[in-house]
């Protein structure tokens, strides 16, 4: 079965020439060559009466059943045993009617052909068609003949009886078969790159025979109205090779007279004439389908799957012409003057208005002829191609460039660089893109001549594919009376304006020496006497003895040393004196990759590509292979993009006054010079601006050239909405981008008034005039993003459709699917709550989620991914608002980066000693440096030296080991590890015996083909001391070199054994560091003085720190406060009147809010549990199995709830929870027989079960047995006394209470009428409720929010819990941030006294599991009045800060938490 959902015929069937069915023949199918709308096309036999064996193809009339317009057309056509195709109950005499109808057009075909000579041209084109009809005989059986009457029979549309199925048509024509022409067009998009300028001339041969063939038919009268690939065949020869020129129509039932008045709509989206759908149609309906044809063959790009033409992307033809696979594969197909007369085509036949359009095929076939010609012609010019690798003419002049830069032989004191390009073809206006890019340098203008024969045509060929090249580059005039806007001058002049004197000299010639010698003459006199003599000459004429000549003449004309390059299609032998002329040869053919590129250059391309991605956690060794080698469409724009910026800081430096010769040395002057210069010197920091603001002119140029424009209307104003509708801020289809504007030397957003959370200026009120263009379109965008955003704010994110729909899916799927995708819900809900962290690792938690559906159907895991990009596109707008994507920003990122790009070079194989943390008390910091290094450098082996001096080390190293190798996978850090043990004489053999077993298991457990991190291999010294184990080692480093050692880690317990070692790994000239990864720092750095400049952006996750100590998250809450904490926080704080008509105050207001939340909890404590369970001790439990079905609304809560019965023990693995129909789902239940009766009083009413009450289940210890608590999260409270404690003061949590009502937190707050101590009142949502039950909820709830909207940390988590010793021991943490690699954990408490117990377990936590942690207790011991309190809570601070814990119990401290905190990260 297609996917059309047409059943294909097999096997054989038996036609007749005869309507009644009578005397059948058998036809055999051999395969279905191509379908249409209404047709298959079979490659069938049939035996001919001589017994000869005739090959052709048989059409089957099968129309799908479909939807147009208003009118819905549905057959339900349905395929017998004996392979007849009959109409459904319903549909006979419609069926029958169409048939008839299809085969009119045969017969009308016929006729035209036969009456008219003139018409016999059409039989080249479709073949003549013998009709055949169905017939119900069975084959190699006798037929029996069905009177005529019997199919004349009128059918009623009650009628289902087969015998009154009258079965479809069929026509048949013999000739040679081929293939679909879609099917070839499949082949070419399979593979692109595979000979594209042969496939490229087969297809223009294809159309052009198409084209003669509807001039045929419009020649005698007809149109065919349904013009696509799928509907005519391209024959082949005896070899399968196609023939491009000859054509066969096989699906032709659209044909119709051109007199006619057109009324039915036919034809197919993404070929049909847009006046079609409206029922009008002529001749040039017919062209605008040959047009859409040829846009679906030769345009193959990423950004149109289907290939299919749709009339917005008129306006985008010459670029995606330009940028379709099937041009960028091949040299020869990129000509300009072959795309240009390619989308001269296409522009004629597509256009809208048919006025506009070819008025003939006549006339399409002059122009179809003329670019046949074109291609043709240099397809027969020789050139040498390389087998060695990728040519690229782009990088080559990009070599170029870089080897002999424009301003080689330029005194350092020149205001401008002067270049002449004679020849602007192809590969001078390649050579123009680069020296513009490249040489917007500071204080230099640049000014390029470019000769040629016909200056107004190759200046309109170069502007057609560059339409936004003249709003930045003064071309012939372009910006007369804005020159100072100029960034480069361009000029396109005819050599006639040169030389005059004859017509003879209006060109170069190969035959005239002299007058081309004449003309060299005349263009240096011409620029002496302007005084601006030619610094660079390139020379490109399509003729390599030609461009050779003109250069060398030039060379030797001219009086002053000047590089002098020419085109060459093969490469050229340099005489001697060529290299003295500075006459270069540029062979476009080289091929593209490490060796071909200058070392330095390529390194500088690939260290600016890995700086986009702001981090070096990349597959290095593939992705460096994929840089220098790659042929995808993307692996091209990364080298190109990556080779200009690098090219360009050769340039940038140079007119700065810093020479490159030595990159490091550059490198350092630079850092020195102008980064770290300009925080202090007014100078520097205006040459830094300078550099900004001229990367930003070069990336204009680079993708100005490139065919890139703003996205703009009709009057010039910027179409920012677009970006949020496609959901991408740049356009690859239409190639626009919002930041195609002017920047300049200024950097207002990167100023603290638009940073450190001052954000008003971006959201609200009239954005400053006197910002550029290139600020003011990134508040525009940004508040364009941000109305966008409110609208999806305002959805329930619970509810979202797609959300629910991959819950619903994973539910039945794996436990790592459903915990990654909590996890991105997690950070849905924080990117909703406005959150930047989590809004920059969007893709991140995304991509995690994904990777966790690896054991998930390929069906299930597709719907998923679909959904995925479905959310993905409705949250980006939330995305991009909560980020204030200042875009000037990542050109001061670039330039900040330079000292990296000129000098980093990757170490694939870093060495260090493992650190275990025995010496240590076991703590994270110890395990976390054995990874930081490699966090940051993402080395392709670390190898570990470790010395193996006790039998119970053994367990350590391997959990160490494996907690490593998994930190890595989930980092994505691809590396792989070695072990090398140096095992001491004393550690017994079993205990060696064990270690290399346990090493084996991992490396069987840790694959390269099974994830990002791998072992790589063990190996095992036996040693009789330390100096044996330094001997061994370095032995090891010889035979196995690496290129770093870190010598962070000490690998030996004396500092004296350390200091030999590393003496003598320097003494073998290997490269040494020292990191200090707290502050992501290289020192002690010895011949590798690079690292220096390596800026990480890299942080530690939290849930990544704990894995370190094999700890695992269990749950991380998001306070679901955002809209409602500042209210909250305000009561809590007493910003409310008391009953004498003053404000509360802090200390006033915390006691209150503090006494109401002792009220609250202990009335909840009484209340009776659903169920209460003590948990068996019983060795062998009598086990049963309950089943329960319950509403379907009730599976999210039991599915939380079964999850804690089997944590806790009372369920069994065995239980499970599942969908049981449309509106129940089905409880198992696998338990000890003495919880039976307990949990029937939890399932007995659903209601209880619903998502919105919850359930609560908690698990603790009394009277020596241990308990497990079922209870209901009831809203509604009753009567509750306020004064628990018996003094009276019932009236401070009652004015709470009251204050909660007003802010509709609660509601029908009353007080008993006989016991004002009493009052009942209902909860808004369970959210308030636990806010309310617990004291230091609250100040919890607020020092997250707080944080959050410093936008300073990189990760935030609420509410940890994580679990550790194999699960057996839980703890949770209050607040956890991390910043780069370092974190804060805080303990929140809101007691009146501290206690000593508080900052024990916060340092027990931190010192074992944090990382660079600062630990943080936030007190609010309210009752400052408390003379005693505040003389323990002193003491207890005093304890806490022996054991480096800070204590922040002031009340302005408290208040602004968020930076308190942020100054503590940014103090440590």
């Amino acid at each position: 079965m297609e996917e059309s959902g047409r059943k294909y015929l097999t096997g054989s069937i038996m036609l007749s020439r005869n309507e009644d069915g009578s005397s059948p023949e058998e036809y055999f199918i051999k395969s279905v060559i191509g379908e249409g709308g209404s047709t298959v096309c079979y490659e069938a036999t049939r035996t001919l009466k001589d017994g000869i064996v005739e090959t052709g193809k048989l059409k089957e009339f099968y129309p799908v059943d479909s939807v147009v317009g208003n009118q819905a057309w549905y057959y339900s056509l349905e395929r017998l045993p004996n392979g007849q195709l009959v109409p459904g109950a319903g549909t006979v005499r419609k069926f029958d009617e169409m048939c008839q109808d299809y085969i009119s057009t045969y017969k009308l075909l016929r006729k035209v052909m036969v009456d008219n000579p003139k018409n016999e041209i059409l039989k080249g084109y479709i073949q003549h068609g013998e009709i055949l009809y169905g017939s119900m005989t069975q084959s190699n059986t006798t037929a029996a003949k069905l009177p005529l009457a019997f199919w004349k029979k009128k059918a009623s549309d009650s009628i289902d009886d087969l015998n009154f199925r009258k079965p479809t048509v069929y026509i048949w024509s013999p000739g040679v078969p081929g293939k679909g022409f879609n099917q070839y067009l499949a082949e070419i998009k399979k593979n692109p790159a595979k000979n594209p300028e042969s496939r490229l001339q087969d297809i223009l041969c294809v159309i052009d025979a198409l084209t003669d063939c509807i001039k045929a038919l419009h020649t005698a009268g007809l149109m065919h109205m349904d013009i696509k690939p799928s509907n005519f065949l391209v024959q082949y020869d005896s070899d399968f090779e196609i023939k491009p020129n000859n054509i066969s129509l096989f699906d032709i039932n659209t044909l119709c007279s051109v007199d006619s008045e057109y009324l039915r709509v036919s034809g197919t989206e993404g070929f049909c004439a847009p006046e079609v759908v409206k029922g009008k149609a002529d001749n040039r309906s017919d062209i605008y389908s040959i047009g859409a044809m040829l846009f679906n063959a030769i345009v193959i790009t990423k950004d149109i799957p289907d290939g299919l033409y749709r009339d917005f992307y008129y306006s985008s033809i010459d670029q995606l012409v330009k940028h379709s696979a099937l041009f960028q594969a091949s040299e020869t197909n990129s000509d300009a003057a072959l795309m240009s007369r390619l989308c001269k085509i296409l522009e004629k036949c597509l256009a809208k208005d048919s006025r506009k359009r070819y008025q003939s095929c006549s006339e399409l076939k002059l122009d179809l002829d003329k670019a046949r010609d074109r291609l043709t012609k240099m397809l027969w010019t020789p050139v040498e191609k390389s087998t060695e690798g990728l040519s690229e003419p782009t990088v080559v002049i990009q070599k170029l460039l870089y080897e002999h830069p424009l301003y080689e032989t330029v005194n350092d004191q020149a205001k401008e660089i002067n270049v002449l390009v004679i020849g602007p073809g192809t590969y001078g206006q390649k050579f123009i893109d680069i020296c513009l890019q490249s040489g917007q340098m500071s204080g230099i203008n640049l000014n390029i001549v470019a000769i040629s024969d016909e200056p107004e045509k190759d200046k309109a060929a170069y502007l057609r594919f560059r339409p936004a090249i003249a709003e930045f580059v003064n071309i012939n005039g372009s910006m007369a009376g804005n020159e100072l806007l100029s960034y480069a001058n361009v000029e396109f002049r005819g050599v006639g304006e040169i030389s005059s004197d004859s017509a003879e000299r209006l060109r170069f010639t190969n035959k005239m020496s002299q007058l081309n010698w004449e003309i060299i003459h005349a263009l240096i006199l011409q620029s002496m006497e302007a005084q601006k003599e030619y610094d660079y000459v390139f020379v490109s004429l399509g003729n390599d003895a030609l461009s050779k000549s003109i250069a060398r003449a030039f060379s030797e004309e001219i009086d002053h040393a000047c590089p002098v390059c020419y085109v060459s299609q093969k490469k050229v032998a340099f005489r001697k004196a060529d290299i003295q002329n500075k006459l270069y040869s540029v062979c476009v053919n080289d091929p593209v990759d490490v060796a071909s590129i200058d070392q330095r250059l390529g390194e500088m391309a690939f260290n600016t590509h890995v700086s986009w991605n702001d981090s070096l956690n990349i597959d290095v060794t593939s992705e460096r292979k994929k840089f220098f080698e790659g042929e995808t469409e993307k692996d091209k724009y990364n080298r190109i993009a990556s080779l200009a910026f690098a090219l360009s800081v050769k340039y940038k430096l140079h007119s700065v006054q810093i020479d490159c010769s030595d990159l490091l040395e550059a490198a350092q002057l630079f850092s020195k010079q102008v980064l770290e210069a300009r925080f202090t010197e007014p100078e520097a920091k205006a040459k830094f601006d300078r550099l900004v603001d001229l990367e930003h002119r070069r990336w204009l140029i680079e993708r100005a050239v490139d065919g890139w424009t703003a996205p703009k209307d009709d009057n010039g104003n910027l179409l920012l909405e677009d970006c949020v509708i496609r959901g991408s801020v740049k356009d690859s289809v239409n190639r626009t981008h919002p930041c195609m504007v002017r920047g300049s030397e200024t950097s207002p957003l990167s100023e603290s008034r638009y940073l450190d959370g001052n954000h008003s200026l971006w959201n609200l009120g009239k954005i400053d005039s006197k910002l550029d263009e290139l600020d003011r379109m990134s508040i525009e965008l940004h508040r364009c993003f941000q109305r966008h955003a409110e609208k999806v704010k305002k959805d329930n994110l619970f509810q979202n459709p797609d959300l629910l729909f991959i819950q619903n899916l994973i539910s039945t799927g794996c436990d790592e699917a459903e915990r990654a995708f909590k996890q991105f819900q997690f950070a849905l809900k924080n990117i909703i709550n406005g959150v930047e962290s989590y809004s920059r690792q969007y893709t991140y938690y995304q991509d995690t989620f994904k990777k966790a559906l690896s054991t998930f159907s390929d069906e299930n895991r597709a719907k998923i991914e679909e959904r995925l990009s479905v959310i993905k596109h409705a949250f980006f707008p939330v995305v991009e608002s909560n980020l204030y994507r200042n875009y000037k920003a990542n050109d001061e990122i670039l330039i900040e980066k330079i000292p990296f790009i000129l000098t980093y070079h990757y170490m694939p194989a870093i060495a260090m000693a493992f650190e275990d943390g025995k010496y240590q008390n076991g703590r994270n910091e110890a395990v976390f440096a054995n990874v930081a290094a490699a966090t940051v450098l993402s080395p392709e082996i670390i190898k570990y030296f470790y010395c193996f001096n006790r039998s119970s080390d053994v367990d350590l190293l391997i959990q160490k080991l494996d907690a490593i190798l998994n930190y890595f996978g989930k980092r994505n850090v691809h590396s792989g590890i070695e072990i090398v043990v140096a095992c001491l004489c004393e550690v017994p053999n079993k205990a060696r015996e064990r270690l290399q077993q346990e090493l084996t298991k991992l490396n069987k457990k840790y694959t390269k083909a099974n994830g990002n991190a791998w072992f790589e291999k063990d190996t095992i010294y036996d040693v009789e001391s330390y100096a044996e184990a330094t001997m061994r080692f370095i032995e090891y480093l010889k035979e196995f070199p690496v290129n770093l050692y870190d010598g962070g880690n000490p690998l030996f317990p004396s500092a004296y054994d350390n200091a030999i070692f590393i003496g003598q790994i320097t003494g073998l000239n290997i490269p040494y560091f020292e990191f200090d990864w707290r502050n992501k720092e290289f020192f002690k750095r010895i011949n590798c003085e690079y690292l220096k400049y390596v800026k990480d952006a890299s942080f530690i996750r939290i849930r990544d720190m704990f894995a370190l100590m094999n700890a695992s998250d269990n749950r991380f809450n998001l306070p679901e406060f955002s809209d409602d904490y500042e209210a909250l926080w305000s009561i809590y704080t007493g910003k409310y009147k008391d009953l004498k008509g003053k404000i509360l105050g802090f200390e006033r207001g915390v006691g209150n809010w503090n006494r109401l939340c002792m009220c609250l909890d202990k009335y909840e404590s009484n209340q009776k549990p659903l169920a209460k369970m003590a948990i068996s001790t019983s060795d062998s439990p009598a086990y049963k199995t309950l089943t329960y079905f319950l509403p379907e609304f009730c599976f999210t809560t039991v599915k939380m709830l079964l999850q804690k019965l089997m944590e806790y023990g009372i369920a069994e693995k065995e239980s499970n929870v599942m969908t049981h129909t449309s509106d129940t789902c089905k409880l198992e239940l696998r338990i000890n027989g003495q919880y039976e009766q307990a949990l029937n009083a939890v399932f007995i009413n659903p209601q209880m079960l619903l998502p919105y009450y919850g359930i609560e289940v908690r698990k603790y210890k009394a009277y020596n047995s241990e308990y497990v608590e079922i209870k209901c999260n009831n809203l509604t409270v009753t009567d509750v006394s306020l004064d628990v404690d018996g003094t009276g003061r019932h009236k401070f949590a009652l004015s709470v209470l009251q204050q909660l009502e007003n802010s509709h937190f609660i509601s029908q707050l009353k007080q008993n009428a006989t016991d004002s101590r009493l009052v009942s009142f209902v909860y808004s949502s369970p959210r308030i409720k636990k806010l309310l039950t617990s004291a230091g909820e609250i100040l919890e709830v607020y020092a997250y929010y707080d944080v959050l909207k410093t936008g300073y940390f990189d990760d935030v988590a609420s509410g940890y819990e994580f679990s550790w010793e194999s699960g057996g021991v839980k703890n949770e943490l209050d607040l956890v941030l991390t910043k780069g690699f370092r974190s804060i954990i805080v303990e929140c408490k809101a007691v009146v006294e501290l206690k000593l117990d508080y900052y024990h377990k916060l340092h027990s936590i931190a010192d074992q599991f944090g990382i660079g942690t600062t630990k943080v207790l936030l007190g609010n011991t309210y009752a400052r009045s408390n003379a005693v309190a505040n003389e323990l809570n002193t003491m207890q601070r005093s304890r806490g800060s022996q054991l480096h814990i800070k204590t922040i119990s002031s009340e302005d401290r408290i208040i602004n938490i968020g930076q308190t905190l942020k100054n503590l990260m940014e103090e440590s």
